[in-house]
This record gives structure tokens, sequence and C-alpha cells, in this order.
């Protein structure tokens, strides 16, 4: 009974836009954290906001651009501050 169980689907919660980062959102967030300091510290809500003024027609949702922040921040060799619900 056990293992039939285990071949089972298990109830999976709906996910919601987990499509990749378009290279146009990778590169606008990199171009953002470019005028940064190696060592400062990367605002995430500033980044986001600088990136949404720079690219208007992204469709990347803030959680997709917080990843992208953070994985090109750590590449830079920035500080983060997680600062989206502040």
């Amino acid at each position: 009974m056990l293992a039939r169980s285990l071949r089972e689907p298990i109830h999976q919660a709906k996910t919601i836009n987990h499509k990749p980062a378009s290279a146009a959102a990778k590169e606008i967030v990199r171009q953002a954290l470019l005028s940064g300091q190696f060592g400062e510290t990367v605002s995430v809500r500033a980044t986001i906001a600088a990136v949404r003024e720079l690219g208007s027609e992204l469709i990347e949702t803030d959680c997709q651009l917080t990843e992208i922040i953070m994985f090109e921040a750590i590449n830079l060799g920035r500080f983060i501050a997680f600062d989206l619900h502040e």
C-alpha cells in the first residue's frame, strides 16, 4: 500500500509565472548595478525602481527581478539590502 501511494502524484500548489527572466531584464539590472563600487550595499527596492524606469516594457515580476539583482550583486562584489517591503 505504501509503494502505491509513493507513485501517486502529490498535490502541488499552482505556480505563477515561473518563466526564466529575459536577457533584457538581466542586462538592465546589470547596468543599474554597474554604477556602484565593490563592497557597496545595493538596495533591492531602489534597484527595482531604477530597472522599472529603464525598462518599462519588462514583464518580470518583482520576485524575478530580486533574484536577478541578488545574483548580479554577488557577481559584482556588492552587499544586498532586502528592503523591498519596508
